[in-house]
C-alpha cells in the first residue's frame, strides 16, 4: 500500500485537503500525518495517482477517484475528515 508522510514543521497550524472529496485534517505545528492509498482495486490508467501541491493554508493532496485515501496520525489512529476542526457557532 503506497503511503505518504506529511509533517507540519512550521509554529502554526496547517490543514491537510484531500481531494476531490474536500476532506479536511487540521495539523497543529510539529505533527504529522501518514495517507495511506489502497490500489488493490485499481485499473491500469495513464493518469497520476495522486498529485501534491502546497499553498500558505496547507497541503493539497489530489488523489484519483478510484483510489482509497486513510489519514493517520503519528500514533497510527486513523483520523476521520474533519479532524481538529475548530468548533462552529
Amino acid at each position: 500500500m503506497p503511503t505518504i508522510k506529511v509533517n507540519n514543521t512550521s509554529d502554526k497550524t496547517l490543514v491537510l485537503f484531500v481531494e476531490p472529496w474536500a476532506h479536511e485534517y487540521r495539523m497543529r505545528p510539529q505533527e504529522g500525518f501518514t495517507l495511506e492509498f489502497d490500489d488493490s482495486s485499481r485499473t491500469a490508467s495513464s493518469h497520476n495517482d495522486f498529485e501534491l501541491s502546497w499553498h500558505d493554508q496547507g497541503v493539497v493532496v489530489w488523489t484519483a477517484f478510484d483510489l482509497e485515501v486513510v489519514v493517520r496520525d503519528q500514533s497510527g489512529t486513523r483520523l476521520e475528515p474533519g479532524h481538529q476542526h475548530p468548533p462552529t457557532g
